[in-house]
């Protein structure tokens, strides 16, 4: 007759088993958190719009460019096997940040949720995007200045602008977000002009700190402010801008105030897309994307 285990055989079965159980929750947790997160500025002409998307499949977008590359987003999205967004952000409404959000959203292409800025700016833009958000059954939160959001391992800070900040300008009420990835920090500005990037720097300092910079307007003149640079001091800096644009953006006031801080400079107009390898406390990787999705 076959004898069952002893208490202490059971026993240390059971050590045995939390044991690996441990040990496969710890492995984990070290895949994801060391799991690289690709950041993409996409070419989207003279607008803006960057994807994160993680190794483990969440993708993030933020803005989305202007009327007709709805078509371009989602191109790039097939090539990078993204069937859905996990949330987009949309810094401010005016059409070259949000009309391509409103286009995929009205293609069915499906997203999670939508984050907008506190304050509504009543404009046609933004009327579009909720309208298309709601019909395609988008969640749609509003945020300010203190709120954090984390997805897929990232941390999304909002920094600006505040629940009871007197309205400004469109461009000056851009949502400003700083994302930290694994001690990898980024700092996206939207179209903030001097005047917001001057407080900015002073409310935050050093907390401004990031490896890489989303250059504010495209780099317009308007937008040079010495002390966002002194506090932000980034390694890297992404230009989203179009080839030969009416506005002549980058200005040569923009890109001396990056020089001087010695940061590398990236720009759509010139490079095209711009894809980085995120890593622990650093950007591991900055390339030109190896094709084209604009159907220029």
């Amino acid at each position: 007759m076959k004898k069952g285990l002893s208490a202490c055989e059971k026993r240390v079965l059971l050590c045995l088993w939390i044991t690996a159980v441990i040990g496969l929750a710890a492995a984990l947790w070290i895949f994801a958190s060391c799991s690289p997160v690709i950041v993409s500025f996409l070419d989207v002409g003279q607008g803006d719009a960057c994807l994160l998307r993680a190794e483990t499949g969440e993708a993030v977008l933020i803005d989305g460019g202007d009327s007709g590359e709805g078509e371009t987003l989602m191109g790039y999205f097939a090539v990078k096997n993204i069937d859905a967004l996990d949330a987009v952000f949309v810094s401010h409404f005016h059409e070259d940040h949000s009309s391509g959000i409103a286009e995929i959203l009205e293609a069915g292409f499906p997203v999670a949720c939508i984050y907008t800025p506190y304050l509504e700016s009543g404009t046609e833009a933004e009327k579009r995007v909720l309208n298309a958000a709601e019909r395609a059954g988008a969640d749609v939160r509003r945020v300010s200045a203190g709120d954090q959001i984390q997805l897929s391992g990232i941390e999304y800070h909002v920094l600006w602008p505040d629940k009871d900040s007197e309205v400004l300008d469109l461009n000056n009420m851009s949502m400003v977000l700083r994302t930290v990835y694994d001690g990898t920090t980024l700092l996206f500005t939207g179209d903030i002009e001097k005047t917001t990037a001057d407080m900015l720097a002073e409310r935050y300092g050093e907390k401004l700190y990031s490896d890489v910079l989303k250059v504010p307007h495209h780099g317009s003149s308007s937008s040079v402010s010495p002390a966002l640079m002194e506090a932000c001091r980034p390694l890297w800096a992404v230009i989203s801008a179009g080839t030969g644009n009416q506005y002549g953006d980058p200005s040569d006031s923009m890109l001396r105030s990056l020089l001087e801080k010695k940061t590398g400079i990236w720009r759509t107009d010139r490079d095209g897309t711009v894809e980085m390898t995120l890593g622990r406390d650093a950007v591991k990787n900055v390339r030109r994307a190896e094709d084209k999705w604009r159907n220029d």
